[in-house]
């Protein structure tokens, strides 16, 4: 069963895209989403379980829910337009491209962009994979 670690920053995000409660009373916008690096370990697969974690393998972490796989697309990032094309399709629109990024837990295409070039500042061409999900009940 496959499974993937996020920030903190993405956890109430996904909570609310798992169909969670969140604290707080500021509801997040649902992150439905995550974008992975081609790897060595397989990634999950449209139908199957996938375990979702904060911080995973570390004393302070915990698992945030879990997931039904949605999809599991190849994806191309431009970093520096922030263009992507999922399975060869341009997203074209930058309204497409905004909720492309709301999607992916971000407040908007700057937001993701900021984030990319703090944590990847070195890439300015991204291959990998995008997967979708769902809450596991959903």
């Amino acid at each position: 069963m496959p499974a993937y670690s996020f920030q903190l920053r993405f956890v109430g995000p996904i909570r609310v895209g798992l169909g969670l409660p969140v604290d707080g009373s500021d509801t997040p916008l649902p992150k439905t989403q995550t974008i992975r690096a081609i790897g060595a370990r397989r990634h999950s697969m449209p139908g199957e379980t996938t375990m979702l974690y904060y911080h995973q393998r570390h004393p302070d972490g915990f698992k945030i829910g879990e997931s039904r796989c949605t999809r599991c697309d190849n994806i191309r990032i431009a970093v520096g337009d922030m263009q992507f094309a999922i399975n060869g399709i341009k997203i074209a629109t930058m309204e497409e491209r905004q909720a492309f990024a709301r999607a992916d837990g971000f407040q908007d295409l700057d937001d993701m962009y900021d984030f990319w070039r703090e944590h990847h500042p070195k890439v300015d061409r991204f291959e990998g994979y995008l997967i979708g999900w769902k809450g596991k009940d959903a």
